[in-house]
């Protein structure tokens, strides 16, 4: 069965290239451009791994993890953070908040997919 994963950034190029490349390793993706959005999806959705950035307009990365983590049917998908945000502050509340990992843009697109892929499965 072809595992799911939501992805949630503002910024359109970053989004698809990060969907390509989990795409190509066999993941089905779904892309959302805000929190928000992405909260629409998860009423239809069950995904394995929701990565998500931190500063996006309409709904933030921080809302939008306090909105999984409040429904209990999405309380257990894991959550990547994946944020140009590096201070530790921000690192720490939102695993306070209930993510599972933190990578800071940029990163190689390795050492991302090998956090993403270990997640999803």
């Amino acid at each position: 069965m072809t595992k799911l994963i939501l992805v949630a950034d503002d910024k359109l190029d970053l989004r698809s290239n990060i969907a390509d490349a989990l795409a190509f390793e066999g993941f089905h993706v779904l892309q959302a451009a805000n929190g928000s959005e992405g909260i629409r999806l998860l009423q239809t959705v069950q995904p394995n791994l929701v990565i998500t950035d931190l500063l996006m307009p309409i709904m933030d990365g921080f809302e939008f993890i306090r909105q999984i983590r409040s429904t209990p049917k999405l309380a257990r998908v894991p959550i990547l953070v994946f944020s140009a945000m590096p201070e530790e502050e921000n690192r720490r509340k939102v695993l306070e908040l209930g993510a599972n990992d933190y990578i800071n843009k940029p990163s190689t697109m390795e050492a991302f997919l090998n956090v993403a892929i270990k997640l999803a499965v």
